[in-house]
Parts: C-alpha cells; structure tokens; sequence
C-alpha cells in the first residue's frame, strides 16, 4: 500500500490509541497517546483541513464531548474554587484529540487495534489470575480485599480498566472462534475468564457494568445465531442467561474465594436496617453521598465547578463528618469527589451536566 498523508495519520493514531490500554497501569505514561493524537490530527488536517473538519463534524464521540466540556465550562462561571475549575476543564480538551484520532483509523489498523488490545487484556487477565491463585503477580502481592493485578496495591481500578476495554477483547474473541469447528467454547472461555477476573477485582461499579456488557453481547451472538427471533425474545433470553452465569460464578468464588466472599458479605450489609450497617457496606460513603446532595440541591444549575467539590465540602457536610480534614495549607477539606458519578456529575456541573 503506498505512502500517504491519510495512511500515516492511521498509523500514527494506532498507536496513539494502543498507547492508553498498555501503560495505563504506569500511571500519567498513558497520556503519551493524547500527544500522538495531536500529532495524527495534525497530519490528516495538514493534507486535508476541509475534508478532516468536515469528517470530524460527524463523529459522535466529538459531539459528546463537547457537550461534556461545554457544561464543564459554564460551571466554571462562579466556581468555588476558580483556578482549579477552570484548569480542570482547560485539562479535559487534551482528550479531545484521541476521540478525533478513532476516527482516523483505517480498516486495516482498526482491525490491528482490536488484537494488539486483545493481546494486553490478555496479559492483565493473566497476571491477575497468577495473583489471585498464588498471592503474587507481576506488581508484587495483593495487600487489600480483592486482587489489584498489574496496575498493583497504590491503584486500585484493574475492575473499571478491564470492564472498560473488554469490548475489545470479546470481539476479538468472536473473530477468532470463526476458525474453530466449536466456536462457541472459545467465546465462552474469554467471557469466562474475564467475569472471574472482574469478580475477583471487587469493584462492585464493573460487576454492574461488567452484568450489563454481558447482556449487550449476548444480546449480539443471538442476532447473530437465531436472527429469526424476535427482540423481545432475544432481549429475554439475553438477560436471563447472562444474569444466571454470573450468579453461579459468583457463587462458586464466594466459596472458594475468601477476600471475594467479605466484598460480597460488605455489600450485603446494605440490607441491614442500621444506617451504620449500611455505611459500612459502602466503605463509610454514605455522608459524602449526603453532602453531594446537599451541595447539588444548593447549587442546582451549574454545580460548584468542576473540581470544587472537596472545597466545597466543609461547607455542606454534617457536624462531625470523618471526611472533613486540613490540607498541606491548612485549609478545610472534605472527600476528593462523590464516588457515584451521577452525584459527581450533579454537585460539580448542575443539571446541565447531568
């Protein structure tokens, strides 16, 4: 294929997008891709200004985000905390070119995206699994209630990464099992091991995600398999059997398993009539929950700025709130952020950011 300026910006946004999935264990490192991004939209919009605006005018992803930003930056308005606001949003426009460089990709580079992904899932699902048999993976051993696997005990979110790129994994997983006489083993095979990785993770946000992906993508193999069925039958199946695999799963590491079987005995602690019972099952959430609202109710259109929210705090939390502390300055401080994404979205950016 010969050389041009539309191919080497495919290139360049490959990597660009590969770079986020493989170092994002290490930290700010992933943040290389937002530079090769620009770089690629440089490259298409460099040979074809015109023609690159005109394309990126179409994208969705474009779209959201905007809208994202836009609310973001009407919050900045009369922000608690101004500067912090107004450079937290300036900071969002950064991810901007790697929406706009997925839309660079060529067939060919796309389809090359999709395995080398697939390849560093494999990698995490791998390391995590060693962990959780022997107590030790590549990052040293796990110290908390569920395993940490690659990104280690000082960042705990492989649950929310993996959810987030299992995508990839599973239409990878798909492709592959076109060459085998019984697909249907390899594809149960990847899900298999993702929900065990997921479970074992503890991070109760990808369990609901990770329910709902299930659903979605047997949602997708039935239209594939038994086009002849109606929606409405498809969508039934679909969530039955997908909710009845994980709860067996579930229940299988919930005797196997003894850091998955506190996270699962913590959550049941909601059920409880006692609100410290309750706030126990959510790792003491639940005054942070109640000043979020507080603070959404207080400023309802716009929020208190992106970021504001652990200055603003003190000033909505109860009297004796453990989350309330001083700063390297001194100054009063509540929790980081809400730990719920509607109420982050509520108290920060105001109904227009929900």
């Amino acid at each position: 294929m010969s050389f041009t300026p539309a191919r080497a910006a495919s290139r360049v946004a490959f990597f660009a997008l590969l770079c986020v999935p493989v170092l994002l264990p290490f930290g700010r490192s992933s943040e290389l891709g937002c530079l090769l991004a620009i770089i690629a939209c440089a490259i298409q919009g460099w040979a074809d200004l015109k023609g690159s605006v005109a394309h990126w005018k179409q994208s969705l992803g474009a779209h959201a985000f905007m809208l994202m930003f836009a609310a973001a930056l009407i919050s900045v308005i009369d922000a608690q905390a101004f500067k912090t606001s107004l450079t937290g949003t300036l900071a969002l426009l950064r991810f901007l070119p790697l929406i706009l460089a997925a839309s660079l990709l060529d067939p060919q580079h796309l389809d090359w995206l999709k395995k080398c992904v697939a390849i560093c899932l494999l990698v995490w699902l791998a390391d995590a699994m060693v962990q959780a048999t022997t107590g030790v993976g590549l990052r040293g051993s796990s110290i908390y209630d569920r395993i940490s696997g690659i990104f280690g005990d000082d960042n705990i979110k492989l649950g929310l990464a993996l959810v987030a790129w299992a995508p990839m994994l599973m239409l990878e997983s798909e492709t592959r099992a076109r060459l085998l006489r019984n697909r249907a083993i390899l594809i149960g095979v990847a899900w298999l091991v993702i929900a065990c990785v997921l479970l074992l993770a503890g991070q109760r946000a990808a369990w609901v995600s990770f329910a709902m992906l299930s659903v979605l993508w047997a949602l997708r193999l039935l239209a594939k398999a038994l086009p002849q069925w109606s929606s409405v039958r498809r969508v039934s199946v679909a969530s039955v059997a997908a909710c009845t695999l994980i709860a067996v799963l579930g229940g299988a590491l919930y005797q196997l398993d003894t850091k998955f079987k506190g996270r699962v005995d913590r959550t049941l602690a909601l059920a409880q009539d006692s609100r410290a019972q309750q706030d126990f099952a959510l790792a003491g959430r639940l005054p942070i929950w109640q000043t979020a609202v507080d603070m959404s109710l207080a400023h309802p259109v716009n929020g208190v700025g992106l970021r504001g929210f652990r200055v603003a705090y003190p000033e909505f939390a109860q009297p004796g709130d453990p989350w309330l502390a001083l700063d390297e300055a001194g100054v009063r401080v509540g929790a980081n952020h809400p730990h719920q994404l509607l109420l982050e979205l509520s108290c920060e950016t105001g109904l227009l950011g929900v």
